[in-house]
């Protein structure tokens, strides 16, 4: 029979109670090192204002969490900010915080606290002041922030042009700078305001009140405009030192200097091309109305008037020597001289109304002349500026087009007003002795030619010429044939482009096709001056209808039918000398019902 030996079991059981105290210490352990007892950094309080961050600096014993109670006080994570941030133990943490002007106010001092969560404990470690927002000086200053306006610095509002275009709409713009949105307390009613936001201002002189835009003034006027911050302008601004009104006197600089307005007085001739009688008593404009020899005249009198409208009523007349002259290709041009003797044409200046006359022709063959009126102001910047840049008067107001290209590969150039001046255009006009049109002008003529055949062999007798003003004379119902220049228009253009051509006379022809219907019932176009040996009139392109060569009393012509004439897409002629390819006209033919 076995015994019971108490001493070995006394001993095992120790041994199974060592190995329980073991096993309950490693389950014990944790990430923190076996720590179980956070500690939490001493309380740090500390300044930050709106739009900066700050970097906070710690020790941490056990992992934590950190976490703002602030909508305006965030942890930075990259490209973010956030309320919550974590990390693990260690010592000399950092942490970026982000502080914003959400919520900012007047009145009083924010304060976020940063409160540490370790284990199951927390504790407020940070405490971070916002300090209150504070007012600051309202400042009102140009566009590049050079110039501060106020009492003792005026705002001179910016002159805009006569015409209701946006280039001619100049704007004074202004920024007002706060800290707080900026408003208008009162303005004068001659001058429009325009607010862009954020501070930006638009000035412009509205005509539209009664006030004239013409002329300038300053500021003995009294005139003023006063910005004013929200608060003040809500009745509510705090007591504080700070500017939060701006009062800015104001002047006005007149009518943009480059802006001018020509208008005639009476029975006065307007714009360019007059002619004026050789002892200067008659100023008239001759205007075609059609090629057939035939014009229509309008006289003005002895006098030409104009009103100027110009910054402050004060101008500069500038009168300037004129040449016309034409080109083998028939195109007129001018060329033109300040520097030469004007005295023939007689200026007299009442108020804002300008008199023209001039003196009688003398022994020379003719002269002409372009008078050209500037505001007082634009003509000294001029003087000043433009002559100094280009070296002249004429080089800075002319410049120069191509009217011919010669066989020899020379050009024929004519002198034009540049664009820029084009307003400043009053009148234009040639003086000469009345007289039958030159040789080297030329004329074209138009007939309706019917010719009766009686079946035998052509007779002379049986044909009929009736010029266009013979064909309107007899007052046919619905009937009117014309011959009219077009040079320049829209059309006339078009039709020089066509043909890879330009720089010469375009006319058109207005004929009815039921009187163009055969070869013994035609449209003639007759080239009555200004012809070489080597040129002709001929097709240039022509559908629809059928063109032949042929000449009338020694002058060349080109004849025009078809049995339905209006269907024709083009019919297109030109004068000139076709082998070279130098033209003289071009000629565009309608035919109508």
């Amino acid at each position: 029979m076995k015994t019971l030996n108490l001493k070995r079991m006394n001993w095992i059981m120790a041994l199974a109670m060592m190995l329980g105290v073991m096993f309950v210490s490693c389950s014990d352990d944790n990430d923190n090192g076996g720590v179980d007892t956070p500690v939490f950094p001493a309380l740090q309080e500390m300044n930050c204002a709106a739009g900066e961050s700050i970097e906070l600096s710690f020790d941490a014993n056990m992992d934590w969490q950190l976490s703002s109670n602030a909508a305006w006080c965030k942890f930075v994570n990259g490209e973010f900010t956030e309320t919550l941030t974590s990390g693990k133990a260690g010592d000399g943490q950092k942490v970026q915080v982000a502080v914003s002007a959400d919520g900012q106010n007047y009145d009083e001092d924010a304060v976020a606290e940063i409160t540490m969560t370790m284990g199951e404990k927390s504790q407020v470690v940070f405490k971070i002041t916002r300090a209150k927002k504070e007012y600051v000086d309202l400042t009102v200053t140009n566009e590049d922030g050079t110039i501060t306006y106020g009492e003792s610095q005026p705002l001179t509002i910016k002159g805009s042009g006569l015409r209701d275009i946006p280039s001619d709409s100049i704007f004074t713009v202004v920024y007002a700078n706060a800290d707080m949105t900026v408003g208008i307390e009162s303005v004068p009613e001659w001058l429009k305001v325009f607010n862009d936001g954020n501070g930006r201002f638009r000035l412009i002189f509205d005509k539209t009140k009664g006030v004239s835009n013409l002329n300038s003034f300053g500021t003995e006027k009294g005139e003023k405009i006063v910005f004013a911050t929200e608060d003040v302008l809500g009745g509510n601004a705090q007591t504080t030192d700070k500017v939060r009104r701006v009062e800015i006197p104001l002047a006005y600089e007149g009518l943009k200097m480059e802006s001018i307005s020509l208008t005639p007085v009476g029975n006065s001739g307007t714009g360019v091309g007059l002619s004026v009688n050789a002892d200067g008593t008659e100023f008239f404009l001759e205007t075609s109305d059609g090629l057939s020899g035939e014009t229509s005249r309008e006289e003005y009198g002895s006098e030409l008037k104009t009103a100027v409208s110009v910054r402050n009523s004060e101008y500069h007349v500038l009168v300037v020597g004129q040449t016309k002259a034409t080109a083998p290709n028939m195109a007129e041009y001018y060329t033109y001289d300040t520097g030469g003797n004007m005295d023939w044409v007689r200026l007299s200046e009442n108020g804002d109304e300008i008199s023209l006359t001039v003196d009688a022709l003398g022994e020379e063959a003719a002269r002409g002349a372009l008078v050209m009126v500037f505001s007082k102001d634009f003509w000294t910047s001029i003087e000043t500026d433009s002559v100094a840049k280009y070296g002249d008067l004429k080089t800075a107001l002319f410049g120069q087009e191509v009217v011919a290209s010669l066989d020899n590969g020379d050009q024929i150039m004519g002198d034009i007003v540049k664009f820029e001046y084009s307003d400043n255009v009053w009148t234009s006009f040639d003086q000469a002795k009345e007289g039958e049109a030159s040789e080297d002008q030329l004329i074209l003529g138009g007939y309706y030619y019917s010719y009766f055949d009686d079946g035998g062999e052509f007779n002379p007798e049986n044909e009929m010429w009736m010029t266009f003003a013979d064909v309107n004379g007899m007052g046919m119902e619905g009937v009117n044939v014309s011959i009219t220049d077009i040079t320049g228009t829209p059309e006339a253009d078009a039709a020089l482009n066509g043909m890879g051509i330009s720089g010469i006379p375009v006319y058109k022809v207005s004929y009815p096709e039921s009187y163009a219907t055969t070869a013994n019932n035609a449209l003639v176009v007759e080239v009555q001056s200004r012809m070489e040996a080597t040129d002709n009139i001929g097709p240039a392109w022509v559908n629809g209808v059928t063109a032949g060569t042929l000449t009338h009393e020694g002058k060349p012509c080109v004849k025009i039918y078809g049995t339905n004439a209006s269907a024709a897409t083009a019919c297109h002629l030109a004068v000139g000398n076709f082998d070279m390819m130098q033209f003289k006209a071009y000629i565009i033919v309608e035919f109508y019902k």
